[in-house]
């Protein structure tokens, strides 16, 4: 009877142990999930709270410039955003889709500011950057970058203009110019879900042995 009553102890120890570890699994996968949805969520989620989902017409006149050119910008049709009755930034991408291909030579400046009324029209004249090659470029309207002098993260208005000068080479760029490029926030969401499923991993794996 003495063995028998051990060898039941013995039992219910392993299968309170298992319990344990079973719901202290539950838990570490559970927070896991949670710390990958949390990254998601706030990978997707926009740059800037500003900026709609699709960018409305901006006017910028001439349409052909040289660099170092003065140009007229105005956007309306603001009124009821955020961005009525408040000031945001100016800036130029290019040329082509150089910054989003990460291919030399990019520029992102910010140009200037333009003030948004409460009936939701603005304009301001801004310099064009005398440093710029031949080619397409969009001229962006949106919240004001925290990263320094760089055009905004998120657009709210946009325009294409061509800029009159020399079309060097395209190719790979070694580093971002000093005109800003894009901050370096997609490594941030792989970096998360991987820590979440090792983190789920070693919690299964624990369970496992208890």
């Amino acid at each position: 009877m003495r063995v028998s009553r051990a060898t039941r102890g013995s039992e219910n120890d392993r299968e309170g142990g298992f319990g344990m570890g079973s719901r202290w699994a539950a838990v570490v996968l559970l927070a896991s999930l949670l710390l990958v949805a949390c990254a998601v969520t706030a990978y997707a989620a926009p740059l800037d709270p500003q900026a709609t989902p699709t960018p409305v017409p901006l006017a910028v006149t001439p349409s052909t410039v040289r660099p170092g050119q003065m140009i007229h910008v105005s956007v309306t049709g603001q009124a009821g955003l955020p961005i009525a009755g408040k000031t945001g930034c100016l800036g130029i991408l290019g040329p082509g889709q150089n910054v989003e291909r990460n291919l030399s030579p990019r520029f992102r400046p910010q140009i200037g500011t333009m003030a948004i009324a409460a009936d939701g029209a603005g304009q301001a004249d801004v310099q064009v950057p005398g440093n710029l090659v031949g080619g397409s470029y969009r001229v962006i309207f949106g919240g004001c970058s925290p990263h320094g002098n760089i055009a905004p993260l998120a657009t709210i208005a946009q325009a294409t203009i061509s800029v009159i000068g020399p079309t060097p080479a395209t190719g790979p760029a070694s580093k971002l110019p000093a005109t800003g490029g894009v901050p370096p926030i997609v490594p941030t969401l792989p970096s998360a879900i991987g820590l979440g499923v090792v983190v789920a991993g070693l919690a299964l794996r624990r369970a496992g042995r208890g």
